[in-house]
């Protein structure tokens, strides 16, 4: 090679050498301008973009040509604090502001020196190292929404929009990084926080197709792993914790194991002011399987193939009333409000649009819930519960077409269900529970109720068990509740009264008050059958000396069908009730009387009881020794008594029970009055006053009784024999039969008629008050053909007296009475009436021949008198009386048929209460009967 040639080579290379070193200076001398630029301008571009608010500022930021790198370090992004103060004087503060330091943001893959388009920026990569991130906001998110709506919305796009049109990253690396969330509004603060997590995004591009892309933060892929233990949340109250969490969308899956939720309750508590409850949860894992995310006009969805919760462990304590007793201050703090009664689409609508899962489970949950009431604290446990759900979704429409069911179907399981009611001495268990949405069924297996102790002083002590009980077919609605059928498998409930309980007077509610506790479950609830098979009620009532008294109800079962409450109308609608059982017995006045009834058939709105006895504790003649109260003796047998027409739709809708026909079948009532025993003094009420107060208002229209006996005894204070006045073969028919008062001078009526002492017979009205106020009965009554000696089994025990002869030819008898007293017209026609008196002579009762003889010259032997070629008028008897009112209904007949019995055989009236009649009694035909 020549020299010359030599030489061009090597001017060649120089000029190469210089062209490369002047391209370098070039290069370096642009490359710092650049960065000399950007030094400059991030800072103002940031405060124009963000109207001042925000300021950035970071220790070095340089560009490598050969590399094709920006590198920013040191990075502080946080708001200026004259425009901050500016800001929150005019309340128009972001709703969330940003206080934020990087340690390094690293692109790669640019050539920024020598681009003359920086429209358009595609990186190989962008890292962000040792982010420290903490964001300030509301703690309300419906506040939080509220502010939100009062700024304009922008996509991420729109605000870089003016300077770049596209930019895109390969990968993108946060590594290191911590993200917190504070509360600004609510003392104490309440902060989110992830530190030290790792974020990778996989083909990241935004651009002006990007909302419409369907990438969830405009990446194809991205993952996101926290390896260390993490305190996700924190309040005043509480913390909740983490160990690792893993979010990966590649691997379509989402894992956070050992979450943990702990009460922090020390500060407060030496405060003075825990929180009126605290919860203390924890779940060994959450997986989610098959996650995909896409977006859709600028909105977030969320896909998933299965959502798992695996062994949660729920402690939840609630403290309002404990210690309700005693004074203690209780001062509300904003950070209970962290737990609202906000809807799943509330929560996860400032993130995500749409939820859809295909199966979501929970398996073996245990849980327990301790309530303060009184001075204890009750427990409810809960050893294993399993949860399974398919095609959940949560979107905005979700609870206008299902309520609270966001699944399409759902099943779970539970078992170990236990309340130790400690409050209330009740411990409940359930052995399992299982409910299926596809069946529309639920069924509970072996489930009892009973008492702590019995030895509280409790009025109730009772015990319930249940083989089984099954719902079919359950509906529910936005507006209705339907059950197809529910049904009760061989309850066994043992029941112990103590004495208070008896003298319980009944629970009164308000229908208005039950139809709005039934209207927060549904506007309508539908019940098409109801069947309880295969009862028991085993019940003791504690006697006096504490002793018990067991009795036992077998094979009881019932049966309600077409059941309809329509809460927002008030109305209640049945289409048919069954009940059958037998030997059903229960006590009464305090476990002096006992209720038997050895059948009952309830069916076709028709209720049917035979062989009913009201039995006393005592035999009659030991009664008024051992009942402190009440001393008349009573003792009543019916065969049957049946209720016809009953209209059980209308009594709820207006509190009226209304029959039609109630027909009594061969009954026997026994009254026994024991004149030896000197008792406490005290108003016995008349019979109808019962029916004037019962609690329930009746409407019957007519009650019919057949075969009838009654039967009052009364032992004279000196006698041996109680004295006996009966009436047999009695028939009697109510009209009007009602305690509704509908208008002035209402009586019910009473048709009856029968035999006096067996052999007279009797014809009888009886006029009855409605009106507790109307203190007034008519009573009006014919007999014919009677034996007068009859009256032998009533009198001689009480007066000492005989019937020697005498017979009556025509009685005819009207009162009009009070509870205080009565005015009695009689015509008592009769012949040959002779008498006696008598004494006791060696156990034997002997006559006073020369007393009686006395008396046969007083008495009147005719009605009316014989007397030779005359015609004689017969003797009319008028008297009133005062009632002693310390006895009992039927002995006040007796008192008002004794003295006009008296008058009208000529027997002067000893008390001073005798009088002539000024005015005629009413007649019973005419009064106004309803």
């Amino acid at each position: 090679m020549g020299e010359k040639k030599r030489k061009k080579i090597w001017r060649f290379w120089g000029i190469i050498l210089l062209l490369v070193a002047g391209l370098f200076v070039l290069n370096f001398f642009l490359t710092k301008r650049l960065e000399k630029f950007l030094k400059e301008e991030l800072a103002v571009r940031t405060s124009d973009a963000t109207d001042g608010f925000y300021r950035l500022s970071f220790q070095n930021l340089s560009i490598s040509f050969f590399k094709g790198e920006l590198k920013i370090e040191g990075i502080r992004l946080y708001p200026d604090s004259v425009a901050f103060c500016y800001r929150k004087e005019k309340d128009s503060l972001p709703s969330i502001y940003v206080d934020a330091q990087i340690g390094m943001i690293d692109f790669k893959g640019v050539d920024l020196t020598w681009r003359r388009n920086f429209r358009r920026l595609n990186f190989k990569s962008f890292e962000i190292k040792k982010p420290d991130i903490k964001m300030f906001g509301p703690d309300d998110s419906s506040t939080a929404e509220k502010k939100l709506g009062q700024v304009e919305s922008k996509t991420l796009y729109e605000v870089i929009s003016p300077y770049i049109d596209v930019l895109s990253v390969q990968a993108l690396n946060l590594e290191n990084a911590s993200v917190s969330y504070e509360t600004i509004d609510s003392q104490p603060p309440i902060s989110y926080a992830l530190k030290n997590v790792s974020f990778h995004a996989y083909g990241f591009r935004l651009d002006k197709n990007s909302s419409e892309s369907g990438k969830l933060l405009y990446c194809d892929n991205f993952d996101f792993v926290a390896n260390h233990p993490q305190t996700l949340l924190k309040t005043n109250d509480f913390m909740l914790e983490t160990d690792r969490i893993v979010l990966n969308t590649k691997d379509s899956v989402i894992c956070i194991s050992n979450i943990e939720m702990k009460p922090l309750n020390s500060l407060r508590r030496e405060e003075g002011r825990l929180p009126h409850s605290s919860l203390n949860a924890f779940v060994k894992a959450v997986e989610v399987r098959g996650v995909a995310f896409h977006r859709k006009d600028a909105l977030n969805y969320l896909t998933a193939n299965s959502f798992q919760i695996v062994s949660p462990d729920i402690n939840i304590y609630n403290f309002a009333n404990k210690g309700k007793r005693t004074e203690q201050k209780y001062i509300p703090l904003n950070a209970d409000s962290i737990v609202h009664s906000l809807s799943l689409y509330e929560i996860i609508s400032p993130v995500l649009h749409s939820v859809s899962i295909r199966t979501i489970g929970i398996s073996e949950a245990k849980a327990q819930y301790s309530y303060a009431l009184k001075d204890s604290v009750e427990v409810y446990k809960l050893a294993n519960f399993n949860f399974r759900a398919n095609d959940f979704l949560i979107d905005s429409l979700s609870e206008l077409k299902h309520g609270f069911w966001y699944p399409g179907s759902f099943s779970f399981e539970a078992s170990g269900i236990e309340g130790l009611m400690t409050a209330r001495n009740y411990h409940v268990n359930i052995e399992k529970m299982a409910f299926c949405s596809e069946t529309e069924s639920l069924k509970i297996e072996q489930m009892f109720l009973r008492p702590l102790s019995s030895n509280t002083p409790s009025a109730y002590n009772i015990r319930v068990s249940l083989k089984a009980l099954m719902v079919d077919h359950i509906i529910k609605d936005s507006t209705m509740l339907r059950l197809r059928t529910i049904n009760v498998d061989s309850p066994v409930i043992d029941l112990s009264l103590s004495h208070s309980a008896c003298q319980t007077k009944p629970v009164s509610f308000k229908r208005s008050d039950l139809y709005k506790s039934l209207g927060n479950i549904a506007e309508k609830i539908v019940l098409e059958r109801f069947n309880v098979s295969d009862a028991t009620l085993n019940y003791a009532f504690r006697g006096r000396g504490d002793s018990f008294h067991h009795q036992r109800l077998n094979t009881a079962n019932l049966i309600v069908k077409g059941l309809l409450v329509d809460n927002r109308k008030c109305t209640f609608k049945l289409d048919d009730i069954r009940f059958s059982t037998n030997n059903l017995s229960f006590p009464l006045d305090n476990g002096y009387y006992t209720l038997h009834i050895g059948d009952i058939n309830l069916a076709d709105s028709a209720l049917n009881m035979e062989h009913l006895h009201l039995a006393a504790l005592y035999p009659k003649m030991k009664f008024a020794y051992l009942q402190p109260h009440h001393k008349d003796w009573f003792d009543v047998k019916i065969d049957s008594v049946s209720l016809l027409g009953i209209n059980f739709s209308r009594y709820f809708e207006d509190n009226i029970l209304r029959i039609k026909d109630v027909q009594v079948k061969n009954a026997v009532l026994q009254n026994f009055k024991n004149q030896k025993i000197a008792v406490p003094r005290h108003v016995i009420p008349m019979i109808y006053s019962g029916l004037q107060k019962a609690p329930v208002n009746l409407d019957i229209q007519k009650v019919e009784v057949k075969n009838l006996s009654v039967v009052y005894e009364e032992l004279a204070k000196k006698g041996t024999v109680p004295g006996k006045l009966f009436f047999t073969d009695m028939n009697g028919v109510f009209s009007g039969f009602t305690n509704i008062i509908s208008k002035p001078d209402q009586y019910i009526r009473l048709d009856a008629n029968g035999k006096l002492m067996g052999r007279g017979y009797f014809t009888a009205i009886w006029l009855l008050p409605v009106d507790s106020l109307n203190d007034r009965f008519l009573l009006n009554a014919h007999m014919t053909n009677f034996d007068l000696t009859a009256l032998n089994e009533l009198i001689e025990p009480l007066a000492f007296a005989e019937i020697k002869s005498g017979y009556l030819n025509e009685m005819t008898f009207s009162t009009e009475a009070t509870s205080k007293g009565a005015t009695i017209d009689m015509i008592f026609l009769y012949t040959d009436l002779r008498a006696a008196l008598l004494k006791e002579k060696n156990g034997e009762l002997v006559d006073k021949r020369f007393l009686s003889d006395l008396v046969n010259l007083v008495l009147k032997h005719d009605n009316p008198d014989k007397k030779k070629r005359k015609h004689n008028k017969p003797r009319l008897a008028n008297v009133s009386i005062i009632r002693d009112p310390y006895h009992s209904t039927f002995n006040y007949l007796w008192q008002i048929l004794r003295p006009a019995l008296m008058e009208s055989v000529g027997v002067p009236l000893l008390h001073d209460n005798k009088k002539s009649a000024k005015e005629k009694l009413p007649e019973v035909e005419d009064a106004d009967v309803m």
